[in-house]
């Protein structure tokens, strides 16, 4: 009995190991995404139940992992809390998959449902601010949809800096959406 659960145990873990392992090599499908919103939780960067809203419309291009591959535009992403606000002037890298683990993106019908990314921008009206991303749609309605946002100061190394907003949650309102390229 010890034996046949001990292998049961090995085929679940390399199995689990495998998926983790290849689901990568699947992502980087070409999309397009837009939407935003206001995310249903107080920003943890800064303390004290700060309102975050958020609007994009960006596109994400095929290529295996990491890149950076020539991402297609318009590529938007603005981001507005406690009186700051950070306009994306280039992005400069996108990841997304579909996550078999969350519902389908419908309607629309897409080929992706979660997304991460990474660009460059104004924060204030100040070139050089870095944000970082995580996005799902999990289709209607999007009070489902989750994001975590991530912005550091222009100049701050984002590898080792505290940034000066950090945020995640599913949506209080607005929507997240993804699309086939280009439609």
């Amino acid at each position: 009995m010890k034996r046949i659960l001990f292998l049961m145990v090995t085929l679940l873990l390399t199995m689990s190991a495998l998926l983790l392992t290849t689901a990568p090599v699947l992502a980087c499908i070409p999309a397009r995404w837009t939407g935003g919103g206001t995310i249903d939780t107080a920003a943890i960067i800064p303390a004290g139940g700060v309102k975050v809203t958020h609007g994009f419309e960006f596109h994400t291009t095929e290529g295996p992992f990491p890149g950076p591959y020539p991402i297609p535009g318009p590529n938007n992403f603005e981001v507005n809390w406690g009186g700051n606000h950070f306009h994306l002037t280039q992005l400069s890298w996108t990841d997304d998959v579909m996550n078999p683990l969350l519902p389908l993106p419908d309607p629309p019908t897409a080929p992706v449902n979660e997304v991460y990314g990474l660009g460059v921008g104004q924060l204030n009206g100040v070139d050089g601010a870095t944000i970082y991303f995580h996005l799902t749609d999990v289709g209607e309605p999007g009070k489902n949809d989750f994001a975590h946002i991530e912005i550091w100061v222009p100049g701050a190394n984002r590898n080792t800096a505290t940034p000066i907003l950090l945020v995640e949650g599913n949506l209080k309102s607005g929507n997240q959406q993804a699309h086939p390229t280009n439609k």
